[in-house]
């Protein structure tokens, strides 16, 4: 694994940590009613996005099950579609998404690739 796709990966891990202690103290309407977990959340997310569409795409082939274009999709969302976002998708996405995402990327880097 080339030592940038490492620290992408890494990045990833972070941003999939950070999201599960920011709103693991939350309910769904509580997320809901909070700007400041909303920005949170959103930005970590931007960090999973921008991290996956630097990954190179040797990478990305090699581990075709790993929802890369679904991150870099959301990204382009919050950046250039923030006015419009769905605050229950993020939820979903979060609480949902977000987990599983950490663990495959988490298996990735153990396995060295």
């Amino acid at each position: 694994m080339q030592p940038r796709d490492r620290q992408l990966l890494e990045d990833i891990i972070d941003a999939s940590k950070s999201i599960a202690e920011f709103i693991a103290p939350l309910d769904e309407q509580t997320f809901i009613d909070s700007d400041l977990h909303q920005s949170a959340v959103a930005f970590k997310l931007l960090i999973i996005g921008e991290a996956s569409a630097r990954l190179s795409d040797e990478l990305r082939r090699q581990h075709p099950a790993a929802p890369w274009r679904e991150a870099i999709a959301n990204r382009s969302v919050m950046a250039h579609g923030y006015h419009s976002m769905e605050w229950r998708t993020v939820w979903d996405t979060a609480t949902r998404d977000v987990p599983g995402l950490q663990q495959q990327i988490t298996d990735i880097v153990a396995a060295g690739g």
